[in-house]
């Protein structure tokens, strides 16, 4: 297992700390739910179906493909595509 999870959490957070952890369609966050356990966290959720939630399936229907069906933002909850930097905590190969 990589550290850099984990020891990237522990600069924000504490392992009784609350962390809700979020990707695209659900996939890596769990991934990520069970490497942050493992290193101790002890409240760690993952928010299932991902922001974007999951494609269409219907052959027939307009919106193939599209990330139309559950997720985060097919929920109603807020969000936007407008990034925040001084709230983000990038990899250093990435910043």
């Amino acid at each position: 297992m990589s550290p850099w999870p984990s020891s990237r959490v522990q600069t924000v957070a504490k392992p009784d700390d609350t962390i809700m952890v979020m990707c695209r369609s659900g996939g890596r966050s769990a991934i990520a739910v069970n490497m942050l356990a493992k290193a101790g966290f002890k409240n760690v959720f993952q928010i299932i179906d991902g922001m974007e939630g999951d494609p269409v399936k219907e052959p027939d229907g307009v919106f193939l493909g599209q990330r139309l069906k559950n997720g985060w933002k097919n929920s109603g909850c807020p969000w936007t595509y407008k990034l925040t930097p001084d709230r983000m905590l990038l990899s250093k190969q990435l910043a």
